[in-house]
């Protein structure tokens, strides 16, 4: 059996017990879930992995995530090639990106598998810089800042200038 395919299992079988609500208040799973997950790892693959072996891929998967949002933030001019799931960039930006972020260099050709699963497991986690927090912990972080916190003019309009269109005459 590939890799992919136990990927999938892997994938599916996590997102049953998210929606099980079997995750504890870090993100991972619950003492129920993680039992859940290595019991039906082995029933449909046969392969006898323990909770550190599926932990392990799961922190693999984490921080691929991780990677690969980090890559597409704050950039809106780029495109998206469909079939690849991939950045659709020219060699300037990917070496620019390469530079911040060398373990992108495995989404240059392909973006990665079954990201709507990926953004399932790993989206809810939303890091305050104070604590970690995820919906289905049904608290709020203690130190949980105020919608506009931080705003300057008070504004909640986002602006990135990488994108600007307009054209500056008086350089040319």
């Amino acid at each position: 059996m590939g890799r992919s395919k136990l990927d999938n299992y892997f994938f599916n079988l996590c997102v049953e017990q998210i929606e099980a609500g079997n995750r504890t208040k870090g993100a991972a799973f619950s003492t129920k879930g993680w039992i859940n997950l290595v019991t039906k790892f082995y029933n449909e693959t046969g392969l006898n992995y323990d909770k550190d072996q599926l932990k392990s891929r799961w922190d693999v998967l984490k921080g691929d995530w991780r990677v690969w949002e980090k890559l597409k933030s704050l950039d809106t001019c780029l495109g998206c090639d469909a079939v690849k799931g991939a950045i659709d960039a020219n060699d300037d930006w990917w070496d620019w990106k390469l530079k911040e972020l060398p373990k992108a260099t495995k989404f240059r050709q392909n973006g990665p598998q079954n990201l709507e699963q990926l953004d399932r497991m790993f989206r809810d986690v939303a890091a305050t810089g104070v604590a970690t927090w995820t919906p289905s912990s049904n608290t709020l972080p203690p130190t949980m800042p105020q919608e506009g916190a931080g705003d300057s003019s008070g504004s909640s309009e986002f602006k990135y200038n990488q994108c600007d269109m307009s054209l500056d005459t008086d350089s040319l």
